[in-house]
């Protein structure tokens, strides 16, 4: 995979600034927070670059959006990312059997229906990590990056796994 290496060397550095307790790692985690930032606008600038060139197409997600049944189940997922989905249960939703949906699924998305919702989770456990005071080590006790109450914190639950 092209740039693993320079990905693993950064998080190892991040991972061990935040492991020290020392002075100056607030201004090192800050600058370090500045470089991600840096990278995610450079990213975006590229991406948009991408798009707008001429006889450009357009990532396939967008138009998921529009594909009736792949649409719709991916209104579901983001509406529920705390739910216990399975592929059989979001294709009796959206009217299709599991197999023809799983595969209109992936093919529209790139992704099968519960590696979307994986990595559609990540995204809101990220948001929570940075919008919040919640850490990886003292999550958030009650509430989901959606603002609903977390697997954990129900009492009837068992966290997923």
């Amino acid at each position: 995979m092209p740039g693993r290496e320079g990905s693993t060397a950064a998080l190892r550095l991040l991972a061990a600034e935040t492991a020290r307790q020392e002075p100056g790692q607030e201004a090192v985690l800050n600058r370090l927070l500045d470089l991600v930032l840096m990278l995610d606008l450079v990213l975006v600038l590229a991406v948009r670059a991408w798009c707008t060139r001429p006889n450009a197409e357009l990532p396939s997600r967008p138009a998921a959006l529009g594909a009736p049944a792949v649409g719709e189940a991916i209104r579901l997922l983001h509406a529920e990312p705390v739910r216990r989905w399975t592929v059989a249960e979001l294709a009796a939703r959206v009217g299709r059997s599991r197999t023809v949906f799983a595969a209109q699924f992936t093919r529209a998305v790139g992704e099968p229906p519960l590696a979307h919702l994986t990595a559609w989770r990540m995204v809101l456990a990220a948001d929570l990590l940075r919008d919040t005071e919640a850490t990886v080590a003292r999550p958030s006790p009650a509430r989901s990056a959606t603002g609903t109450r977390s697997p954990s914190a129900r009492p009837s639950s068992a966290p997923a796994a």
